[in-house]
């Protein structure tokens, strides 16, 4: 008898631990495929967030090139020249840094254009103009901006139509009748 309630005790101990590891065994499982899955999401969102930052420093390129740009349409070679260096820098240091293949690509090209646009502002020579709106066109196409074929300008391109005026606009509003009264008129005839 005394085998038998060992058993029995051993069973009951058995069963109880397993009765209590296996629930917890299921839910540390389902815990630890969820701690994967938000991985694997952190990832993903880090990535996006990396890429996102890549085309916001991209396009503040564009907008030193743009800047530059206009610079060189005013004609104001000096200044163009000290600008163009710090935008050529920040291209440089851009183009080490990103791991966009495509931004890439477009950043060396505009490095390869350095040493002609250079040369072009110390010369005062205005086809360096064109060389920059090349730049130009290549970050927008990048970024997936639209192309513009010239500047856009915030002034309206022509002035609005002006607003008609009738001779009834200007006159007075017609009187509005009164509401008939409630008490009875008197007839005509009495």
């Amino acid at each position: 008898m005394n085998k038998v309630v060992g058993i029995l005790v051993a069973i009951l101990i058995g069963a109880a631990f397993v009765g209590g590891y296996w629930p917890q065994r299921q839910a540390r499982s389902e815990l630890e495929g969820r701690a994967k899955a938000l991985d694997e999401r952190n990832k993903a969102l880090e990535r996006e967030l990396t890429d996102a930052q890549a085309r916001v420093r991209l396009a503040g390129i564009l907008g030193h090139l743009l800047a530059l740009a206009d610079v060189v349409a005013e004609k104001n070679y000096g200044h163009a020249r000290t600008m163009a260096s710090a935008f050529f820098d920040a291209v440089r240091a851009e183009s080490d840094r990103s791991s966009v293949p495509a931004f890439k690509e477009v950043l060396e090209g505009i490095l390869a254009a350095r040493d002609g646009v250079t040369a072009g502002l110390t010369a005062g020579n205005p086809r360096v103009l064109d060389q920059l709106r090349k730049g130009e066109a290549r970050l927008r196409e990048a970024l997936g901006y639209p192309q513009t074929g010239a500047p856009t300008s915030l002034a309206p391109s022509s002035p609005a139509p002006p607003v008609a005026t009738t001779p009834a606009a200007t006159t007075a509003p017609a009187p509005v009748p009164s509401p008939p009264s409630a008490s009875p008129s008197p007839s005509p005839g009495t």
